[in-house]
């Protein structure tokens, strides 16, 4: 109990909490280094933009979680904090009813060499 109250205090206090769910790729990079730094979990998918369906993509996120969307190559990458790569997976496929095999989950060294290839 005493470790998940201390987990918790750790994620009430990034500081990127309450600001943009939407993200830039600096804003991006800001935000993942936080997250390594205090080391908090988190899983990094990637969604074809095409196949998300509505607008409002952040009503449909946690206020911690966060998305970077590459338009110019239809691609969605959502950081979602302090879940495990199936759960992560099957939530984003749940909350924009898509194929969960359509999201894809990436390792941070996949995740530097796929934003590497953004940037």
């Amino acid at each position: 109990m005493i470790q998940n109250q201390f987990y918790s205090h750790k994620l009430d206090n990034l500081t990127f909490l309450e600001k943009e769910q939407i993200v830039d790729i600096q804003e991006l990079f800001h935000r993942l280094a936080e997250l390594q730094k205090k080391r908090i979990l988190f899983t990094a998918t990637t969604v074809r933009k095409s196949d998300i369906r509505g607008e409002n993509i952040t009503s449909r996120i946690r206020k911690e979680d966060f998305v970077f969307i590459d338009q110019k190559n239809d691609m969605m990458l959502f950081v979602l904090i302090n879940l495990m790569e199936e759960r992560a997976r099957q939530i984003i496929a749940n909350r924009f009813q898509i194929n969960r095999l359509s999201v894809k989950v990436h390792s941070v060294q996949n995740l530097t060499r796929l934003l590497q290839e953004v940037s």
